[in-house]
């Protein structure tokens, strides 16, 4: 019965093999259950099992001669790791931030002013990007990332700096700076760094929303190592809207974003995707994997820009913005059985409980709804002030909260002789599912 509240999958399908060179090969009645990857690697070391198979975060990790992709950020194990590089960072340490004081902010740029050459897009817009190498236990991961003021703020992936020990950030001259984590939140997949530079070329944000398909867009990053960075690849807005499921350390969240035929592979995580003005409209973060070619997406910029300044401003996100393009699922961790004759004998129950469905395990002692009070053998006859009668009910309410929004739940209480039963009412801030 967990499944009523968890997102099942759908098992994967393909096409049917062409019969002849005049019959086109047959659509799949069910759409295959694609699987996305990270364009940047989680610094942990290992390859990372996805979570029901949605999506799955891996990484690359490089042997001697021989390079095997597997993500989109770059990971590199040391000797403890099995692996035949070493990071060639200082091992300095990274504390989390000075936000809270700032008043520093970012904005878009609506007019979207000259557009550019290639060539000179480069020029101008490269000076303001660069390479995000994080070290973690075992090694490090190389990631991308912009710089968003002049005194030194830079944008990234979350997933780029997840786990870290230090970051550091190198720009394409081979300047390099120890950084600041200064705030970073795993459901947007967005990080903002500080580092202790002045007179910095920061990049323009531009107007995501402005987007329509097939508008030119170029991305410049980092890909599959230092030796690599700042490479550019040009291509088009592939689809705007783009709903991609993930599992990530929040849990199971739905992502809006921008689709992209641009090349973006390992390493190019937390990078510019960039209109043919120099704007930056939208942040490289996830592309489809197998056997799937030129199908990436970017976190669109007017949508990310109000996360980054909470970023700035207070290290986290407090209180998500109501264009945010994320959407975490919310999760009750329990299993219930409708009220019905099998199972009034079944748990021997009175034969005059209130229609609702009977909680017959709770997942987890750390669950909210059971820090809140709710127990076993409780029969939950509203949630949010709708009547619950069925699981399918129960299911459709909780299918319209997000992990985080608070909720009320009524339960009838049984007492243990069964003679006497106590109505309670339980408010509580739902999980995030995994």
């Amino acid at each position: 019965m967990n499944d009523n509240f968890e997102h099942n999958d759908r098992e994967n399908t393909t096409p049917q093999e062409t019969q002849s060179s005049l019959t086109p090969p047959q659509v799949p009645e069910v759409q295959p259950n694609y699987t996305y990857e990270w364009n940047g690697a989680p610094a942990n070391g290992r390859r990372r099992k996805s979570r029901k198979g949605i999506f799955i975060p891996v990484t690359a990790v490089v042997l001697a001669v021989l390079t095997i992709t597997l993500s989109c950020a770059l990971l590199f194990a040391d000797d403890n790791g099995g692996g035949l590089f070493t990071p060639g960072s200082t091992q300095g340490t990274t504390s989390g931030g000075t936000a809270g004081e700032v008043n520093q902010t970012v904005g878009i740029t609506e007019e979207q002013g000259e557009t550019y050459d290639l060539k000179t897009l480069y020029e101008k817009c490269s000076v303001s990007c660069a390479t995000i190498r994080t070290t973690v236990r075992n090694g490090y991961s190389i990631g991308s990332g912009f710089v968003i003021t002049s005194d030194g703020y830079i944008v990234t992936n979350h997933h780029v700096i997840e786990d870290y020990v230090s970051i550091e950030v190198i720009f394409y001259d081979g300047t390099e700076y120890d950084a600041e984590l200064i705030g970073s939140d795993d459901a947007s997949d967005l990080a903002v760094l500080k580092i202790d530079a002045n007179d910095l070329t920061p990049i323009e944000l531009g107007n995501s929303d402005a987007l329509s398909v097939g508008d030119p867009v170029v991305a410049i990053g980092t890909p599959y190592g230092i030796n690599l960075a700042g490479t550019l690849t040009q291509g088009v807005i592939s689809g705007v809207n783009r709903e991609v499921t993930v599992s990530s350390g929040t849990g199971t969240k739905t992502m809006r974003l921008l689709q992209t035929d641009s090349s973006i592979n390992p390493g190019n995580s937390g990078g510019p995707l960039l209109n043919m003005q120099g704007q930056v409209v939208g942040i490289n973060t996830l592309k489809l994997k197998d056997e799937y070619e030129g199908i990436g997406f970017a976190i669109p910029m007017s949508n990310a820009v109000e996360i980054i300044n909470m970023l700035i401003q207070d290290g986290e996100v407090i209180n998500r913005p109501d264009n945010d393009y994320v959407t975490v699922s919310a999760f009750l961790n329990i299993t219930v059985s409708e009220i019905n004759d099998q199972t009034i004998a079944l748990y021997r129950l009175p034969e005059d409980v209130p229609e609702g469905v009977l909680v017959v395990n709770i997942g987890s002692r750390t669950a909210a709804i059971y820090r809140a009070g709710v127990e076993v053998y409780d029969i939950i006859t509203e949630f949010n002030g709708q009547a619950i009668t069925s699981n399918e009910s129960l299911k459709t309410a909780l299918a319209a909260c997000q992990a985080g929004d608070e909720a009320t739940i009524k339960v009838y209480r049984i007492s243990r002789d069964g003679s006497t039963g106590t109505e309670l009412t339980f408010t509580f801030k739902l999980d995030a599912a995994q």
